[in-house]
């Protein structure tokens, strides 16, 4: 059976995983939610959805103003520049 054709019976792997993966999401926006990220989960796929954009066009302004995203996560350099020096400073001392 294709799992766009008919109904399937809940024990195919296909929906088991469907099943796992929503649980999973509703899990995380609840915790999100809770955490005061969004108010419902509404928001929160709003969110998401505009930080894909985002990661896709970092020229999208609106959306770094909108979330307070600086130029320190923006610009990729910038944003790996300190777990980069990190492990440098690490690799010497465990070299020592």
């Amino acid at each position: 059976m294709k799992p766009y054709g008919g109904s399937l019976p809940s024990t195919t792997p296909w929906a088991a995983r469907i099943a796992y993966k929503t649980r999973q999401s509703l899990g995380l926006a609840q915790y999100g939610i809770g955490e005061g990220f969004g108010r419902d989960c509404a928001e929160l796929v709003a969110m998401a959805r505009d930080f894909r954009t985002l990661h896709a066009n970092l020229e999208r302004r609106d959306l770094a103003w909108r979330y307070g995203i600086g130029p320190e996560i923006l610009d990729p350099v910038r944003r790996t520049a300190e777990i980069g020096n990190w492990l440098q400073e690490a690799a010497k001392i465990s070299s020592s």
